[in-house]
């Protein structure tokens, strides 16, 4: 048996002990970058596994788990909570009480882009790549603002077909989509995702906003990057957007 501390964020396991005393009050999530306060009837599960004396499993050597094992069952808990303590399984109804406060569920920037030019809200959730974009292309009035309670980050990435008939041509097309000659001047003239190379963004302008987004630190930390989750939870999350959806266009 085990005690595990839960991150209420994102469902990590923060760390794990046989026996409460060693729980520290405190405690930090390497994947929201959050610290938190050790909360005893929020945070912590217990696990119950096989003795290694009886029987060794995979799952005794985390170390040597395949990525998908690691991150979706040995790392995660089913237990989660959003930001402000709710159970995921209440999130549904957190959804669906926001209903008179939304005006449009959009679906892309020229949606977006139109309902601001129409004034038909004045917040909402956007890419930070198309802030920048509307500001520079449509010349609308709006400005990126990451409130205290965090936003959602994630990773795109890049990738060349199994069995593509050309390889060679797709990964010169990849690299030539981060290098700094292109990269630069797509940021600088339109707007482009936060780059990962630091090569290009180290050649852009002192002046580049998503440059000064990137150097603040007290930014970045209310930046929680979304972690692999399981089939079946991504199956329950669409089943239950999809509900929300309904619901909305009553």
């Amino acid at each position: 048996m085990n005690w595990n501390l839960i991150c209420p964020i994102c469902s990590c396991v923060i760390d794990s002990f046989r026996a409460l005393k060693n729980l520290n009050s405190h405690c930090r999530c390497t994947i929201c970058h959050v610290d938190l306060v050790a909360a005893l009837d929020d945070m912590i599960a217990i696990t119950f596994t096989v003795s290694p004396s009886i029987r060794r499993i995979a799952y005794h050597d985390p170390g040597i788990l395949p990525a998908e094992d690691y991150l979706l069952r040995y790392a995660s808990a089913p237990e989660g909570l959003i930001p402000d303590g709710t159970p995921f399984a209440k999130v549904k109804e957190k959804l669906m009480a926001l209903k008179p406060q939304i005006r449009m569920l959009w679906t892309s920037e020229d949606d977006w882009n139109k309902a601001m030019q129409a004034n038909q809200f004045d917040v909402a959730t956007y890419w930070v790549s198309a802030v920048w974009r509307a500001q520079r292309k449509f010349n609308l009035p709006v400005e990126l603002v990451i409130p205290k309670e965090g936003v959602i980050g994630w990773f795109d990435g890049l990738t060349v077909a199994k069995d593509a008939p050309h390889p060679d041509v797709a990964q010169q097309f990849i690299d030539f989509m981060v290098s700094p000659e292109f990269y630069v001047k797509w940021e600088t003239d339109v707007g482009a995702p936060i780059s990962a190379n630091a090569a290009a963004d180290a050649q852009l302008p002192a002046s580049d906003p998503s440059k000064a987004l990137v150097a603040d630190k007290a930014v970045m930390d209310r930046v929680h990057f979304v972690r692999p989750i399981s089939d079946e939870r991504k199956k329950e999350f669409q089943e239950m957007w999809d509900e929300v959806k309904a619901y909305y266009a009553k």
